[in-house]
């Protein structure tokens, strides 16, 4: 099991949950001792692998005409925000 697997997506609010899983990588290589780059190429395309799966299910949602709430646009803005994360992340 990966560490994206292991976070229990029902216990977190989903505009947290982008947050929580950048957090938990960082934390767990900090764990391990870790110097370097906060996360590693596998865990940035895991992360965002992860949060693209939001934002194809946000512009599915979009094309159906489903009207969006506020929490939903939340969401959407913090997986863009994620994604400048890990980018900043592997280019520095």
């Amino acid at each position: 099991m990966n560490i994206l697997e292991a976070i229990d997506a029902d216990l977190i609010e989903p505009q947290r949950l982008a947050s929580s899983v950048i957090d938990k990588i960082i934390t767990e290589r900090n764990k391990s001792g870790h110097a370097g780059r906060a996360l590693s190429a596998r865990d940035c395309l895991l992360a965002i692998d992860y949060e693209t799966q939001f934002m194809a299910v946000f512009a599915a949602n979009l094309e159906c005409g489903t009207t969006l709430t506020d929490e939903d646009w939340e969401r959407f803005y913090s997986a863009r925000r994620q994604i400048e994360f890990i980018v900043s992340e592997v280019v520095r």
